[in-house]
């Protein structure tokens, strides 16, 4: 879980009116947005951008937890960069309710299937070394997601307390499964956001480096150059199938159910589950 310590400093951390915050919970397509923010940034030079490394590194999480030991914060980290300034959280929405409500930086929030993000998770979970490389199969793993043991806390609390506040002017959802079917128009509207107005070489350019063909290949953005072994790619790719569904080839109906039911309330917001 994150550390307390952490969480404290991003009560009195104030955000600036230029950054940018991407927002997504572990492996609901967070890197992939990322990745496309950070080449709208460099105004879509993505060769300057990958030569400063792997996307993970080069743009921080205001609560930076690492298994290594106690580095600055994200938040720290974010003070020291010049503006305009872009960092990430996989934390969910009242950790940053202060940077949100006071309507200086922008948001962008990462929303996909709540089904096809614990199968996600649990490939994640069996790869990563922070979480201990997980040996149970999915079944044990769901049950931790049942107990509400999972890093980052409960995927459905996590989406419904960042749904609530979509209507925010500062705040941009993203819904992974739209981005599958349209690239290029949400990284124009990506770029919109963040005050960039692109000629159609760029975005067109940017697009391209942003297909999951591309990102699997590209050691900037496929963990392949985290080093540390934090990650091994080996059990399974970081950047593994990106498919629309896959839950159904690993749930039984009793788990697909438990999910329904649990995501009512969302349903009553008017999510679309």
């Amino acid at each position: 879980m994150v550390e307390k310590e952490y969480l404290d400093i991003l009560k009195t951390w104030t955000a600036d009116q230029n950054d940018v915050i991407l927002a997504a919970y572990p492996k609901t397509g967070g890197t992939w947005i990322s990745t496309i923010i950070d080449y709208v940034f460099h105004d879509g030079d993505i060769e300057k951008a990958d030569a400063k490394g792997d996307i993970h590194n080069r743009v921080p999480f205001l609560e930076n937890v690492y298994p290594e030991g106690k580095p600055p914060t994200g938040a720290q980290k974010l003070d020291k960069m010049k503006p305009p300034r872009f960092a990430k959280v996989h934390l969910g929405y009242n950790p940053v309710r202060k940077q949100v409500e006071e309507d200086k930086a922008k948001f962008i929030v990462v929303f996909r299937n709540p089904k096809d993000t614990i199968v996600s998770y649990y490939h994640y979970y069996r790869a990563n070394k922070s979480m201990g490389f997980f040996q149970g199969d999915f079944h044990e793993f769901f049950e931790l997601f049942r107990e509400k043991r999972l890093r980052y806390g409960d995927i459905i609390e996590w989406f419904e307390g960042w749904w609530r506040n979509v209507g925010r002017l500062n705040v941009l959802p993203i819904r992974y499964e739209e981005i599958k079917v349209d690239l290029e128009k949400h990284v124009r509207s990506i770029a919109e956001f963040c005050g960039k107005d692109f000629s159609d070489d760029v975005i067109q350019r940017i697009t391209t480096a942003c297909t999951l063909k591309e990102m699997k290949k590209n050691p900037a953005t496929n963990l392949s150059q985290l080093g540390g072994g934090l990650f091994d790619n080996n059990i399974s790719n970081f950047i593994r199938k990106g498919e629309v569904g896959d839950w159904k080839n690993w749930m039984t109906q009793e788990e697909s159910d438990y999910i329904d039911e649990r995501c009512k309330n969302l349903a009553a917001m008017g999510f679309p589950v």
